[in-house]
């Protein structure tokens, strides 16, 4: 047996860059957060920026940062960290929620019950 094989699974840190002057164009779900709320099935109660314990929940635009992904994805940060336009690592537990309305609140959506706590 590989002892690699044997080590817990870690994943990867996600940086992102924070898009200040993001503003929500037809959701239907009510603001940002709550657009995230309802598509991550996850239960927040701090910011996800690592290192942060505010707890003055907004929903954010964010893109990921080192990758080649162009997306804009939404996830819960508090004020200070919203206005911020520094790159920061955020929990990697943390759902990335797509920001295009085209294929989340824009169709109707099953509703979930379940939740996990991050």
């Amino acid at each position: 047996m590989n002892i690699d094989s044997l080590k817990p699974f870690k994943k990867k840190e996600v940086i992102i860059k924070n898009l200040v002057k993001f503003e929500q164009n037809g959701c239907r779900c009510g603001s940002w957060l709550d657009h995230w709320l309802k598509f991550s099935y996850v239960k927040v109660q701090k910011c996800v920026v690592i290192g942060c314990s505010n707890i003055d929940l907004i929903g954010c635009g964010v893109t990921k940062i080192r990758k080649k992904d162009e997306s804009i994805y939404i996830i819960p940060m508090c004020k200070k960290h919203s206005q911020s336009e520094d790159e920061m690592k955020i929990l990697p537990s943390c759902p990335l929620i797509s920001a295009d309305i085209k294929i989340t609140c824009g169709e109707e959506q099953p509703e979930k019950t379940k939740y996990v706590e991050i």
